[in-house]
């Protein structure tokens, strides 16, 4: 068109082609505005139908992380990526938990649900394979029974068993995985797309009833006050969607148990059941404290009292026999799931010195396990000897790596010496000399 004041000719405003308005979409969001709804669903349905390229669903991410998504905003695209699959109907009211990831061995659902499926709680809980991690939910369930299935099968498992842990169908929030990678070639994970990314898979699954485990302290969350602010925002977006939500924020400044890697982790989660509580108090307590708030939010306690009721489940034997269960309707072999087998190669690594343990790192952590095969290596992994607090001889075992692999344990090893990912000290840190003081500018 022409200006008719200067004479020129200017770009129209308006684009030429569909690839030009997305484009112009995905600009506008860059520099801050908020989209529409109808905006929104047209660039998610471009990204599942593959008619975006990776450079401008990387524009759209980085437009999510340079400036945040409105509720409205978010509410719009999770709506948006649930309609990309299909919805599954469960017969009842359907209950789910889930962590937003962030700290290391939460292999707390393993726990959850079978207590509240032998509660009479309906929970067909979807989980996904570790991205950055040693080990995710289904990596860990794999190790003990099948975890992929077709939509109709999860109906029928659930029928038989209330509960049952399985990898998000690939027809469930399908566009999903086109955006995850993408995020992890960029190295970024938006809030808002996390959080869309999370409740589009719960829209599909129709649930009504969702605990969020936000770990606080952790490798996502740097503490409360964060916590607290991503809490009420997904319990209000959740109020959108005709979710009740409620969040839970706990301690993820350490693994949740002693161990990390599939194997080990399912070893670790079965010996908790089996010996009916008795073992790992951080991964019993967490378990038990986040069942319970989905049993009061069922009427099945008082509120504040689901906890108590959790544990007794527990205790009493019945959530050991529900996996069991479990584990059969989805392939496994219950027999087995004592004789679970870890990767062959091992090496202890040991403090030099008396004292306690000051800190513990749980990003080292999962960089050594990584290292060591996890989780494509389901054997691989690591023990810890303890947790901040803990006090430890000379000579007493900090961490035990696992491998399928020699090489891979060499390397692991050297990693291990390397990056020091749990420090001992004794109860004096530092000494101040009179010299030292000299120094003090104030």
């Amino acid at each position: 068109m022409v200006n008719l004041q200067y004479g020129v000719e200017v770009t129209s405003l308006y684009p030429k082609s569909e690839e030009e308005r997305h484009m112009q979409i995905i600009k506008r969001r860059m520099i801050g505005e908020e989209l529409t709804e109808e905006e929104i669903s047209t660039l998610i349905t471009c990204i599942n139908q593959d008619q975006l390229n990776d450079i401008e669903v990387a524009g759209f991410l980085f437009s999510q992380q340079l400036h945040k998504m409105s509720v409205k905003e978010i509410v719009a695209m999770t709506r948006a990526m649930a309609e990309t699959g299909n919805k599954i109907d469960f017969p009842g009211v359907v209950n789910d938990k889930h962590s937003i990831g962030g700290v290391p061995g939460n292999k707390v659902t393993l726990l959850i649900v079978p207590i509240l499926a032998a509660a009479g709680l309906l929970i067909p809980k979807t989980c996904s394979r570790a991205i950055t991690s040693p080990s995710g939910t289904a990596d860990t369930m794999e190790v003990l029974a099948g975890v992929e299935f077709q939509s109709e099968e999860l109906v029928e498992m659930v029928t038989k068993t209330n509960g049952i842990i399985v990898e998000a169908n690939v027809d469930i929030s399908p566009v999903d995985p086109k955006i995850i990678k993408v995020e992890h070639f960029l190295g970024i994970n938006p809030e808002s797309m996390m959080i869309a990314s999370i409740l589009a898979k719960k829209l599909s699954m129709g649930v009504d009833n969702l605990v969020l485990d936000i770990p606080t302290e952790s490798i996502k969350v740097k503490n409360l006050e964060e916590g607290r602010r991503i809490a009420r925002k997904m319990v209000r977006i959740g109020k959108d969607l005709q979710i009740q939500i409620e969040a839970g924020l706990t301690y993820g400044g350490q693994p949740v148990g002693d161990c990390i890697g599939p194997a080990l982790e399912a070893r670790e989660a079965i010996t908790a059941l089996k010996t009916k509580g008795a073992y790992a108090d951080s991964l019993i307590e967490k378990s038990t404290a986040l069942a319970g708030m989905l049993l009061d939010m069922n009427g099945k306690t008082p509120r504040g009292q689901g906890k108590a009721l959790a544990r007794s489940i527990l205790t009493s034997g019945k959530a050991h026999s529900k996996m069991m269960e479990i584990i059969e309707v989805q392939g496994g072999n219950p027999k087995q799931s004592d004789e679970i087998s870890v990767g062959p190669y091992k090496y202890e690594l040991k403090t030099t010195k008396g004292g306690y343990i000051t800190q513990v790192d749980n990003l080292k952590l999962n960089r050594i396990a990584i290292t060591a095969g996890a989780p494509k290596d389901k054997g691989a992994g690591i023990e810890i000897g303890g947790k901040r607090g803990d006090k430890l001889k000379q000579g007493g075992l900090l961490l035990r790596i696992h491998a399928e692999k020699e090489k891979k344990l060499d390397r692991a090893v050297q990693m291990a010496k390397k990056i020091t990912p749990i420090l001992v000290h004794g109860m004096l840190l530092e000494r101040i000399t009179i010299t030292e003081s000299y120094t003090c500018s104030e």
